[in-house]
């Protein structure tokens, strides 16, 4: 998980973290992770710079590894719009409910919770970090009629089927370099994606990570074919019983052997027995 930062390493986004944020760092340094607890899928997580798209530039991301991919997720700050309520009520008027693990699991009222969104994870209220209590709990707890949230939203996904990541070395702005590369199936199309740890050890951590994820995510695959061809194999004796009561030199048949109406009365009835099925054929 994410181990403390020395002095030379927390440098530029990584020592900016919001309060909660750094609470979700010191989280995971303990190696018990925001998103792991209560999920046995998530191996690794943790803050890591994610290098932008056409528009250049680096920015801070909440990575995961999770089952057979990569999430991240952006901090965001929600402000719940109560009208005046007050704060113990706030989530209930929203019609926000918030899981054991402070993940957002629905909003009945989305006019009225000032922008969150199902799958938000909330890690402060106010402020102030809620990691080690339910949010609920934080928000009644708030001194004022105003309620900010401060939540580590879903952003996208890396599919990891047939990707491959490597160590990319130092960066010159500090940290290290890993760089993932994923090759679609239906296009032959490449994206890569790189992104900065704030150590050496943790880049490590993550390429092993990401590479127990791209073999989970190979026997998802193989499973998927063994169960297909499984599949196939038991098909197969009943089309050969179906031709071995075919008179000699009868086609075999494009459709079941025997086709019969499945009215009220007919499916009453027990299926026919070998000895009726070689009559009907004239065998």
């Amino acid at each position: 998980m994410f181990e403390q930062p020395t002095a030379a390493s927390s440098h530029g986004a990584f020592s900016d973290l919001s309060g909660p944020s750094l609470a979700v760092q010191r989280a995971t340094e303990s190696g018990c992770g925001v998103l792991s607890v209560g999920r046995s899928w998530v191996q690794f997580e943790g803050w890591v710079l994610k290098e932008a798209g056409m528009a250049g530039g680096w920015h801070l991301r909440y990575f995961v590894v999770s089952g057979d991919r990569l999430e991240y997720f952006k901090e965001e700050k929600v402000k719940l719009h109560d009208a005046g309520e007050s704060p113990a009520t706030a989530l209930m008027v929203a019609g926000i409910e918030v899981d054991h693990t402070n993940v957002v699991s629905a909003v009945q009222s989305p006019q009225k919770v000032g922008g969150v969104q199902e799958g938000d994870v909330v890690i402060g209220v106010n402020g102030e970090p809620v990691l080690d209590r339910r949010v609920s709990d934080a928000v009644a707890g708030a001194s004022s009629g105003a309620v900010t949230l401060t939540v580590l939203r879903p952003k996208g996904r890396i599919a990891l089927l047939g990707a491959t990541v490597a160590a990319a070395g130092p960066r010159k702005q500090g940290g290290h370099v890993l760089t993932i590369t994923v090759t679609e199936s239906s296009s032959s199309r490449r994206s890569r994606y790189n992104l900065v740890c704030a150590e050496e050890r943790l880049c490590a951590g993550w390429i092993a990570s990401i590479k127990e994820a791209i073999g989970a995510a190979q026997m998802d695959e193989i499973k998927s074919a063994l169960s297909q061809a499984l599949h196939i194999q038991a098909l197969q004796p009943e089309a050969q019983l179906a031709s071995s009561l075919l008179p000699a030199g009868a086609p075999a048949p494009a459709e079941p052997v025997l086709k019969r109406s499945m009215s009220a009365t007919d499916a009453s009835k027990p299926p026919p027995s070998h000895e009726e099925v070689r009559s009907a054929l004239g065998c």
